[in-house]
């Protein structure tokens, strides 16, 4: 198994964004190291006790789209996570208890493994395994793999981060110098420009055309008339 999560992070590591590598680390946790049900949220930006569904297994084994789920993370789940980056839970009974307001997120099982992925000091996700389907007992092997796996997804996640900021960076410097050139080519065709009114007439016209503005006009003050 150590040997499939070497091969699986190689698989992990050829994701072409966040969504696919969230995507990949269901299904290869799923087919490549047996869990049978596993689910990945992601933290939402600015909000702390929120998180965000990305992938997970239903009921059937079958892969599901969570993308359009948002909840906040559970105080008995903050809690734990504070104190251990993977926490196995048995006492399901417990658990559910304080679920309360969770109740569409309560299901026949005997353990569950929560582990958090974080980018530093922060916390950026959550992955879920549980042995809702078959209900087979929890090994140790069991916990060390997915403790493992946690660890790596959360290096893969961070490294995913910091590529798509900069790809960001970069493409805002991008936009930026080409504001500049259309503005300067602006700015040399006003200067061709014979009348007021035909200035007038090629600002709206090459701002529309340079800035893809929707609307534009241009508006003059009258001299000596009150405001």
């Amino acid at each position: 198994q150590l040997k499939s999560l070497n091969e699986i992070t190689i698989q992990l590591e050829a994701a072409e964004n966040h969504d696919e590598l969230c995507r990949q680390v269901i299904l290869l946790g799923r087919d490549k190291l047996g869990f049978e049900r596993l689910g990945i949220w992601m933290a939402v930006d600015g909000q702390t006790e929120m998180r965000r569904g990305m992938w997970g297994v239903d009921m059937d084994g079958r892969l599901t789209d969570e993308r359009d789920m948002l909840i906040p993370v559970p105080k008995i789940e903050a809690q734990m996570v504070m104190e251990e980056e993977v926490v196995a839970i048995t006492d399901m009974q417990a658990y559910n208890d304080a679920l309360e307001e969770y109740t569409p997120f309560k299901v026949d099982r005997s353990w569950l493994l929560i582990g958090v992925m974080w980018d530093g000091t922060r916390r950026i996700g959550w992955l879920y395994a549980d042995n809702a389907i078959t209900h087979q007992p929890l090994q140790q092997n069991q916990y060390e793999l997915f403790r493992l796996y946690v660890a790596t997804i959360g290096v893969l996640l961070s490294r995913f981060r910091t590529q798509e900021a900069l790809k960001a960076s970069e493409e805002t410097a991008l936009n930026f110098q080409q504001q500049l050139k259309n503005l300067n080519e602006i700015t040399i065709g006003l200067n061709g420009a014979t009348s007021l009114e035909e200035l007038c007439k090629q600002a709206v016209e090459l701002a529309l055309e340079k800035f893809d503005f929707d609307r534009v006009g241009v508006w003059l003050t009258v001299e000596n008339q009150p405001r």
